[in-house]
C-alpha cells in the first residue's frame, strides 16, 4: 500500500526518506489509516511520528529479541500502527474521533519507553542522554556525537521496564494543547494496556479497554511478524546495499543478568 497524503506531507521534513525499510514502514501504516477510513489522521500521523523520529533515530526495537537492529524501533512503531487499525475493523466505528487519536499514540509510542534502557554517552564530557531533556538527533549533534558510536543497554533493566516509564516521555513528544479528553484518554487505555499483564476481573471502561486490547495484539502481530523474518533464509539483494549503517551492539560487562527475569 501507498499513501499520497504520507508523500506530501513528509517530503521535506521527514528524516528517513532515504531509508527505504523506515519509510516504507510508515507509508504503509499511513496508507492503512486511509483504508480505514481514518485518513484524516494522516496529517497528526505524520507529525507525531516525526517527533518521536528524532528521539528514537536509529535505536533497534531490543536487544537481541525482535526488530533488534538498526532503526527497529520506528519499525515496530509504524508496524503497530498499522496492525492497530487492520485489526481495530468496525469495533471502533461508533467510537469519537478522540479515541481514534489515542489508539494512533498508543500504538505509536507503547514502547517509547526503550528510550530509558540505552545509555548514550558524550565521551568528551561524561554525561549521558536524557530522554526527557532533548531529543536523540539534537544531542549527538550538539555534542558532535557520530551515529556510529556505540549505545549500550543499561545493566540491570527489567523485561517490562520500559512500560512502567510510558509517561515519563509522553508529556514530551505529546502537544499539550490536544486537550484533557485526549490525555485523560491516553491515561486510561494506557492503564488497561499494562493491566493485560495482571488478571483480570469485569471490564470497565470499555473504550479504553478495547483501545488497549487493539494496541496489545497489534504488538503482538509486529513481534511475530519480525520473528518470521529472521527465520527466513536471507539473500542479499543485487547491487549496492542501502542499509542504515548503525553501532547498537553492548559490551559483555553491560549485559548484567536482571533478577526474576532475562533481558531483551
Amino acid at each position: 500500500m501507498h499513501s499520497d497524503t504520507w508523500s506530501a506531507l513528509t517530503r521535506d521534513t521527514w528524516p528517513f526518506n532515504k531509508h527505504r525499510d523506515v519509510d516504507a514502514a510508515f507509508d504503509r501504516a499511513a496508507a492503512r489509516l486511509e483504508a480505514s477510513h481514518a485518513g484524516y489522521l494522516v496529517p497528526f500521523f505524520a507529525w507525531l511520528a516525526g517527533t518521536y523520529a528524532r528521539w528514537a533515530e536509529d535505536l533497534p526495537g531490543s536487544e537481541r529479541y525482535h526488530h533488534a537492529r538498526p532503526f527497529g524501533l520506528l519499525i515496530h512503531a509504524a508496524e503497530t500502527v498499522d496492525w492497530a487499525f487492520a485489526i481495530r475493523g468496525n469495533l471502533m466505528d461508533f467510537f469519537r474521533p478522540v479515541w481514534h487519536e489515542v489508539l494512533l499514540t498508543l500504538a505509536l509510542l507503547h514502547d517509547c519507553g526503550r528510550l530509558f534502557d540505552v545509555d548514550i554517552q558524550d565521551p568528551c564530557h561524561g554525561d549521558s542522554w536524557d530522554p526527557t531533556t532533548m531529543p536523540l538527533h539534537l544531542f549527538r549533534e550538539t555534542r558532535f556525537i557520530s551515529p556510529t558510536d556505540p549505545v549500550r543497554w543499561r545493566p540491570g533493566r527489567g523485561f517490562r521496564t520500559h512500560e512502567d516509564r510510558f509517561f515519563d516521555l509522553v508529556p514530551v513528544l505529546v502537544d499539550s494543547t490536544k486537550g484533557i479528553e485526549f490525555i485523560s484518554g491516553l491515561s486510561h487505555a494506557w492503564t488497561k494496556y499494562l493491566d493485560r499483564r495482571r488478571p483480570r476481573g469485569m471490564i470497565h471502561d470499555f473504550y479504553p479497554y478495547a483501545v488497549a486490547q487493539v494496541v496489545a495484539s497489534a504488538d503482538q502481530q509486529s513481534v511475530r511478524q519480525d520473528l518470521l523474518r529472521q527465520k527466513a533464509p536471507r539473500h542479499p539483494p543485487p547491487g549496492p546495499s542501502n542499509a542504515p549503517v548503525c553501532c547498537y551492539s553492548s559490551p559483555p560487562l553491560m549485559r548484567a543478568p536482571f533478577p526474576g527475569g532475562s533481558l531483551r
